[in-house]
C-alpha cells in the first residue's frame, strides 16, 4: 500500500495547512464480477472461505486485502451482499491507514448505502484523513454545504482547488458551477458553446466519473474528429488517470443524443 505524503497548501496571508495526498493506482469497479476487480473467481472464493471458517492464517493478510474483502461483501462478489460485513473489513483496513478503505467507508456513511445509517460527521473525518483526489473533492463538498462540519466556503475552495489541480473530474465539473479558482486560469470562464455551420452542437464529450457513477457534460465540438482529438489530448496529459472515462456522442441542436439504428 503506497504511503501517504503531506502537501503544504497555501491559504494566503501567511497561513498554510498540510493535507494528506496519495496518488496510488487502483481498479475502481462496483460490479459483482471478480475479474472486473482484478481477481480470479477461485481466489475470491478461497479468501471468503477462509474468512467464514476463521482460517485467516492461510491468507497473506494486509490492508489492501482487508479493503478488498470489504468490497467483496459490499458488492456481492461471490457472496451474498452484506453491508455490515463490508463496514467491518473497511474498519479493519482503516486501523492500519488504508486510504481506499477510508474512501469506501466514507461513501457508505455519506449516502447511507444499503440501509446502513448515515453519519456525515464520521464520513467527513474519513474523507479528510484520506489522501486520494476523490476524497479531497468530497472534503470541499462537505465544507461547502456544511455536512457534518461547520460551513466554511474558504476551506471548500482550498480542497476544490487541490482536487482540480490533481485532475479530478468532479472538481472540473464543480468549476463550471462555482469559480473556486476565482478567475485564475479558469478554463471555463468566457467559454461559449461551439456550433457547427448549421448552428447545431454536433458532438459532445461526456465524462463518466467512476468515483460516484455520475455522468456529465464536458465540452461540445463541431466535428467528431475535434471531439476525439480532445479526448486523446486529455489522456495523453494524464495517462494514469483512473477516475474519469471520457467518451464522444453525437447530439442534436438541443444537446440530446442522436441514436442511429
Amino acid at each position: 500500500m503506497p504511503k501517504q505524503k503531506k502537501t503544504n497548501i497555501d491559504l494566503g496571508k501567511g497561513k498554510n495547512i498540510k493535507i494528506p495526498v496519495n496518488y496510488q493506482h487502483f481498479i475502481l469497479d462496483y460490479s459483482s464480477n471478480p475479474e472486473n476487480k482484478g481477481w480470479y473467481k477461485e481466489d475470491v472464493i478461497h479468501i471468503l472461505e477462509c474468512v467464514k471458517e476463521d482460517r485467516l492464517e492461510e491468507l497473506e493478510m494486509d490492508t489492501d486485502l482487508m479493503n478488498s474483502i470489504g468490497t467483496f461483501f459490499e458488492d456481492g462478489v461471490c457472496v451474498k451482499p452484506d453491508i455490515n460485513a463490508a463496514v467491518f473489513w473497511y474498519e479493519q483496513a482503516i486501523e492500519f491507514g488504508n486510504d481506499l478503505a477510508r474512501s469506501n467507508l466514507a461513501d457508505i456513511l455519506r449516502k447511507g448505502s444499503k440501509g446502513y445509517p448515515k453519519n456525515l460527521s464520521r464520513a467527513f473525518e474519513l474523507y479528510k484523513e484520506c489522501g486520494l483526489p476523490y476524497a479531497h473533492y468530497r472534503v470541499g463538498e462537505f465544507y461547502e454545504h456544511g455536512w457534518g462540519v461547520k460551513q466554511d466556503l474558504e476551506a471548500a475552495k482550498t480542497y476544490y482547488r487541490l482536487a482540480y489541480r490533481e485532475g479530478h473530474g468532479l472538481a472540473n465539473k464543480k468549476l463550471k458551477e462555482w469559480d473556486f479558482l476565482e478567475g485564475e486560469k479558469n478554463p471555463h470562464l468566457g467559454k461559449k458553446r461551439k456550433k457547427n455551420e448549421e448552428g447545431k452542437s454536433r458532438y459532445e464529450v461526456r465524462c463518466h466519473e467512476w468515483g460516484d457513477g455520475s455522468d456529465y457534460h464536458w465540452e461540445f465540438y463541431d466535428t467528431k474528429e475535434e471531439a476525439e482529438a480532445a479526448v486523446k489530448e486529455f489522456y495523453d496529459k494524464e495517462p494514469g488517470n483512473v477516475y474519469e472515462h471520457l467518451y464522444v456522442i453525437e447530439v442534436d441542436e438541443e444537446g440530446k443524443p442522436i441514436y442511429k439504428g
